[in-house]
This record gives structure tokens, C-alpha cells and sequence, in this order.
């Protein structure tokens, strides 16, 4: 800072801070002196520079028309603050250009060429016992190399031997799952075509036993009818005919009732009464019985089907078909 602006340039100050003012002097100065673009203020050619600037033979009356008048700086207070600052100006330049004689002289010195180091006995026994080390240490490394690796293949090996058991297993399971299915609809399918046949037999035979009833219901009419003309005519002959002897009158007044209870050919009717009872699987009634006498299940089935437990008569005809049922 002392030495430029005793050359003129305006640096703020001699107090060793380096501000803004200072930074643009040493960027004018390394122009106008060609020394390059460097930010550094204790650069080595910067100082070398700037000592050699000031000796005397350096100073030539072209040079000094071409350095611009140094600016006169306003008169200070001799006192004790001014005085330590001087010296520390003084401690800081001293300081400044001996780093900068030591750099000059550092870049003026030749290189310095390294020594060969001494020569080294080499022991061949422990170069060999060396050599023989490291290759059982590189065959050591080889052998682990080739562990892992064969280790790592293994594990490749049954981690894919693991997916293809996975793989087989589910797909074996969703084959059988889907024969299952299979073999579910199938039985459905059946069991519902059972099921209609079996609904389609029992309506079958509920409409033989209605038909069967109804012809026996005619018949039953035909010969209750036939029965009742002889015994309204009994009376016209009982008139017509002498009184006879009390034995013979009442051997008379019983016969048409003998006649209306005699069966007429190979036609019998029997009435039965009792509790119903039925059994069968679901809807479709296998067994029915009135008193413990079985009868055709179908007029359970077709009349009561849940009339198990009630009070029933029921007419059955001497061939053993149900003629009526009623149930309460």
C-alpha cells in the first residue's frame, strides 16, 4: 500500500487491510506494468515489481513524466496513534519486501536435481518366500472367487427349481379346482334332472291315482245305485206276497240289508282311521300311512304334504287303491 501510493495510486489507507480501493491499485498497477490478472496482493512479481521500482537507476526522466503526480495527502497530528501506526507500516512494508526478495530469489535459483538413492541388496530368499506369498495369496483369492461364484450359481439353481415347483403346483391346483368345478356342475346338473324327473313321475302318478279315484268313485256310484233300486222295490212284493210265519217274516225284514252289505262281485271297500304319518326326502314323499296301514304316498303328496301328525280317514277299494282321503 506504501509503495503505491507513493507512486500515485489511491489505495484507502496504509493500515495492512486490503479493501476495495487497494484491489483496484494492484489492478491498475499489473496493467499498466503487463504483469497479468492476479487478485493476490503478495504475488511474486507484483512485489518484486514493486521494490525494483523505487531504485535509483530505475528512476529515468521518461519514467517519472510517465507516473502520474502522487497525490498530496492532507497534513496528519503528530501524536501517539499516528506514531504506532507509522511503525506498524514501517513492521508491515519490512515484512513485505523480504517475502518478496525471497521469492525473487527462489524463482532466480536453479532446480535442485534429486539424488539417485544408494543402491539396496536385494535378498533373494525373502524375494522368492515374497513372491511365492503373494501367489498363494492370489491363488487363495482365485479359489474364494471361484466359491462364490459357484455358490451364487447354486443359489440361482434352486431359487428357479423353487419357481418351477411353484409354478407346477399351482398350476395342478387350479387344474383340479377346475375338475371339481367340473365335476360339481356336473352333479348339479344331474341332481337337478333327477329332481325334475322325479317331480314329473310324481305328477304322473298323482294323475293315475286321481283318475284311478275318479273311476272308482263312478264305480262306487254305479253299484250304490244298483244296490238302492232292488231294496225300494222290496216293499210292492212284501205286499203282494202272504203273511208268513213269524220266522219267515223275519228272515224277510233282514234280507235287503243283508243284500245292501253283501259285496257285489269282487269289489270291497274298507275304511281305515288314524294319525297320518309320512317320510320322505324334501319335498318328495316316499311313505305314508293312516293308523300304521300304509297307503299310496302320492295323495299325501298330492292332498296333505304337510299333513303329517293329523287325524285321517281314507276308503281303500279290496285291490288296495285309495278311493278318498280327508284329513283334520
Amino acid at each position: 500500500q506504501q509503495k503505491l501510493r507513493a507512486q500515485g495510486y489511491d489505495t484507502g489507507g496504509s493500515k495492512g487491510i486490503i479493501g476495495a480501493k487497494t484491489q483496484n491499485a494492484i489492478q491498475e498497477y499489473r496493467k499498466k506494468h503487463k504483469l497479468g490478472s492476479n487478485d493476490n496482493p503478495q504475488d511474486s512479481q507484483l512485489l518484486a515489481q514493486l521494490m525494483n521500482g523505487d531504485k535509483p537507476a530505475a528512476k529515468t526522466k521518461e519514467t517519472a513524466a510517465k507516473r502520474p503526480p502522487a497525490t498530496i495527502a492532507a497534513p496528519e497530528r503528530d501524536n501517539s496513534r499516528d506514531a504506532e501506526q507509522r511503525a506498524t507500516e514501517a513492521a508491515e512494508q519490512q515484512q513485505a519486501e523480504a517475502i518478496a526478495r525471497r521469492q525473487v530469489e527462489e524463482a532466480q535459483r536453479p532446480p535442485q536435481i534429486p539424488l539417485a538413492p544408494p543402491p539396496v541388496a536385494i535378498d533373494r530368499n525373502a524375494a522368492n518366500q515374497a513372491t511365492a506369498n503373494l501367489e498363494r495369496q492370489v491363488e487363495a483369492e482365485r479359489q474364494a472367487s471361484l466359491a462364490r461364484q459357484e455358490a451364487e450359481r447354486r443359489r440361482l439353481v434352486a431359487e428357479q427349481a423353487t419357481r418351477q415347483a411353484e409354478a407346477q403346483r399351482r398350476a395342478e391346483a387350479a387344474q383340479l379346482n377346475a375338475e371339481l368345478a367340473r365335476q360339481t356342475a356336473e352333479r348339479q346338473s344331474a341332481e337337478r334332472l333327477a329332481a325334475e324327473q322325479a317331480a314329473q313321475k310324481a305328477e304322473a302318478e298323482r294323475a293315475r291315482f286321481r283318475a284311478e279315484a275318479q273311476r272308482r268313485a263312478e264305480e262306487i256310484a254305479r253299484e250304490q245305485s244298483a244296490a238302492v233300486r232292488p231294496a225300494a222295490s222290496a216293499p210292492v212284493l212284501a205286499q203282494n206276497t202272504p203273511r208268513p210265519a213269524p220266522a219267515t217274516t223275519a228272515a224277510v225284514a233282514t234280507a235287503p240289508t243283508t243284500a245292501l252289505n253283501k259285496p257285489h262281485g269282487k269289489t270291497r271297500f274298507n275304511r281305515i282311521s288314524g294319525s297320518l304319518n309320512m317320510s320322505g326326502n324334501g319335498s318328495l314323499v316316499n311313505n305314508c300311512a293312516i293308523g300304521g296301514q300304509n297307503i299310496d304316498p302320492g295323495w299325501c303328496q298330492q292332498y296333505y304334504p304337510d299333513g303329517s301328525g293329523k287325524q285321517c280317514n281314507a276308503v281303500i277299494s279290496g285291490s288296495g287303491s285309495v278311493v278318498s282321503l280327508t284329513c283334520k
